[in-house]
């Protein structure tokens, strides 16, 4: 096959596409004009003499819109062909896009400019017209041989339409399996020595470090299982000493709500307002000065003793681990963490079964 690929759907047909409204409607099987008024031709295509707005709002048609492309629409890459050739590709490809089921005109239109020209190189080739076809070895012969001069977002967009094209008309072409986005591991809690670790190093002063920043991060963190964002946001003033000299802390953001400090962490937590009430003066401040969710990440970094820094995902499920291991009851839970999976919930619990102790197990289940 020779390189005669087709021009993106949404950039360069305009010279062949955009001339009359009469020219636009050219296409039906019969190769008789479609009477299409020229508000209606212009909205069957991209629109290129549109403005962007209007042309995405042209895409939003409903099935009439689709019936019109569907009708209507050649793509230019097909100009030069033999009309018996075109009558035939054209009549096939409209039934094959049919059987996919575009959900909408733009991508009845994208379909047909993807599937058109490549039937008809091959029936040139071959003399034959064919579902089969339609299948990955060509679709692949065609985008990365025949169509090479093209670019990466071009190629792309051709494949994706002749996969959806293909899979739904000829399901046993050969199709490559779907990429399955997995969901992200469960990250590890940390050990409780390591946690004490974490704290020994906040403590110690860096040069050009916040002290008082690096010891929220790690105490907000591993304390109360706070993300990069809401460590960042936090104030002095968002602190609640109750009574019995635990801590709150008024969470901000999307997911406002009042979360209690560990008591293993309180004390780091206490220092960090401290120092960070000192830098501002008399008004509340924030513990990390910008604000900023790089910051965040940047004094989390630096609490590196050889594990890489703290990893604010890792001190989210220690906090849950600690919670579990409390008995803290799953509703509560899911409202101290503003937001928390049931998938978490097992993953942390399959992971903590090992470290049960059988006889510590019975004395706890007597408690029922």
């Amino acid at each position: 096959m020779k390189p005669n690929g087709p021009a993106s759907p949404t950039q360069a047909e305009s010279a062949h596409e955009q001339g009359t409204a009469s020219d636009v409607a050219q296409g039906a099987n019969d190769g008789t004009p479609v009477r299409l008024s020229l508000h209606d031709a212009v909205s069957s295509i991209s629109g290129t003499t549109m403005r962007q707005g209007d042309r995405r709002r042209s895409h939003s048609l409903d099935a009439a819109g689709v019936e019109r492309v569907m009708t209507a629409y050649r793509p230019a890459a097909l100009r030069d062909e033999d009309p018996a050739i075109v009558a035939d590709v054209m009549e096939a490809t409209r039934t094959w896009v049919a059987q996919a089921g575009p959900h909408d005109a733009l991508s009845a239109r994208q379909m047909i400019w993807a599937v058109a020209p490549m039937m008809a190189a091959l029936y040139r080739s071959l003399g034959a017209l064919d579902v089969t076809m339609l299948n990955h070895q060509n679709v692949e012969i065609w985008i990365s041989n025949d169509n090479r001069h093209q670019t990466n977002g071009w190629r792309h967009l051709c494949r994706v339409c002749l996969r959806r094209v293909g899979r739904a008309v000829n399901p046993d072409g050969g199709w490559p399996n779907p990429t399955e986005i997995g969901r992200t591991p469960i990250a590890l809690p940390y050990p409780q020595e390591i946690e004490a670790v974490f704290r020994q190093a906040a403590e110690i002063p860096r040069p050009k470090m916040d002290q008082a920043g690096r010891l929220w991060v790690v105490g907000g963190g591993c304390g109360a299982g706070l993300n990069g964002v809401e460590l960042g946001a936090a104030e002095t003033g968002d602190l609640d000493e109750r009574g019995d000299g635990r801590l709150v802390i008024e969470v901000r953001g999307h997911r406002p709500r009042r979360v209690p400090i560990r008591a293993c962490w309180t004390a780091t937590v206490r220092q960090a307002a401290l120092l960070a009430q000192e830098r501002a003066g008399r008004h509340p401040a924030r513990f990390i000065p910008s604000g900023s969710k790089n910051t965040v990440s940047k004094s989390a970094a630096s609490l590196d003793f050889g594990q890489g820094g703290l990893n604010l995902r890792r001190a989210r499920t220690t906090w849950i681990a600690a919670h579990l291991v409390a008995g803290t009851s799953f509703p509560t839970l899911r409202v101290l963490a503003g937001r928390l999976s049931a998938q978490t919930i097992i993953e942390l619990i399959d992971l903590m079964v090992d470290e049960v102790d059988p006889e510590d197990a019975i004395q706890e289940g007597l408690r029922a």
